[in-house]
């Protein structure tokens, strides 16, 4: 996967060569030593399309991050789901109705889930190939790196905050097919405590 073009990876090469020049030396450097015609102007392009790059990479690993954990949610919330379906299906008192409901929500999620996974496993590769890129190119410092994952964990919090009151909403659906209208319910503790 190339996440750079041509001249945007010269451009790189040749600040790496001369990291104390102004943009116009570099420009007219570069403008010398190959075929790429380049202005000051051209070289903050580049810089801007890497940074572009950066922000993009971050972005996509808040959101990966963010996947994994709603899928983790939607795993546990699934499980209960499935184990209390499985009770309510043997069970002569509950409705068969109410039993197949339940089950073919769980799996409905559980299926989700393992799309999440998988969208959140090509995230984290992605995430891996530019990080490592822009570290071994000096690109960004390990610092800002740092500060960016923070953001991102942050985001993460917020995200399971979100989730936390979808299983409010998912235990008030469950609770009208089983009757139970506490939160004392075992099933919404053991739930809630696999958020």
């Amino acid at each position: 996967m190339t996440l750079l073009d041509e001249k945007t990876g010269i451009v790189i090469e040749y600040r790496l060569k001369y990291p104390e020049t102004t943009m116009n030396e570099l420009a007219e450097i570069i403008s010398l030593e190959t075929d790429y015609k380049i202005t000051k102007s051209g070289i903050n392009h580049h810089f801007r399309k890497i940074k572009e790059l950066v922000e993009k990479g971050n972005s996509m690993v808040c959101q990966g991050n963010a996947l994994v954990s709603k899928g983790n949610s939607m795993i546990s919330k699934g499980k209960t789901l499935v184990s209390e379906g499985n009770k309510m299906s043997s069970s002569a008192n509950i409705h068969r109705d109410n039993a197949k409901q339940l089950d073919k929500l769980a799996t409905q999620i559980m299926h989700m889930t393992t799309q999440l996974g998988v969208r959140k496993g090509e995230k984290e590769k992605e995430k891996s190939v530019l990080v490592q890129y822009l570290l071994e190119n000096n690109l960004i410092t390990k610092e800002k790196l740092n500060e960016l994952d923070e953001k991102a964990r942050e985001e993460n919090r917020i995200i399971i905050e979100q989730e936390e009151r979808e299983l409010d909403l998912l235990y008030k659906s469950y609770s009208d097919y089983t009757g139970n209208k506490t939160k004392a319910d075992p099933t919404y503790k053991k739930a809630n405590k696999q958020l």
